[in-house]
């Protein structure tokens, strides 16, 4: 986990955003992975699924990828070493939150946020 999440930020500088989404996802799965839960596995790697096609029907870019590497993958992997799983879950369900309202917005307004599309 410390490797993704470090990767986060490093991957937060390149142009192309598709390492940054597949290590945030990967980082994510990681983390679910370890709670052992197979039912909660197996539901979250559908959801994963699903936040892929999301990204790439509505052409989501991610513009505040450094900030959002710090404050949620860095601080949420730090809060996870030190077993502070109350601190952890307001991290990732800020996270989660924030995405929300980016998809939502984006199909509220009917476009996407960068990228563009032919028909």
């Amino acid at each position: 986990m410390e490797k993704l999440a470090k990767n986060a930020v490093r991957f937060a500088d390149l142009d192309n955003q598709a390492e940054s989404v597949s290590n945030d996802l990967e980082f994510q799965h990681a983390i679910i992975d370890a709670t052992g839960l197979q039912r909660t596995i197996r539901y979250f790697s559908e959801l994963t699924g699903d936040v892929r096609r999301f990204n790439n029907l509505l052409g989501v870019a991610y513009t505040d990828r450094k900030a959002d590497a710090q404050n949620y993958v860095m601080k949420l992997y730090q809060a996870i070493k030190d077993r502070n799983l109350a601190e952890a879950h307001a991290i990732w369900q800020a996270k989660f939150s924030k995405a929300v309202q980016r998809y939502l917005s984006l199909i509220e307004s009917g476009r996407s946020d960068g990228a563009s599309k032919t028909n």
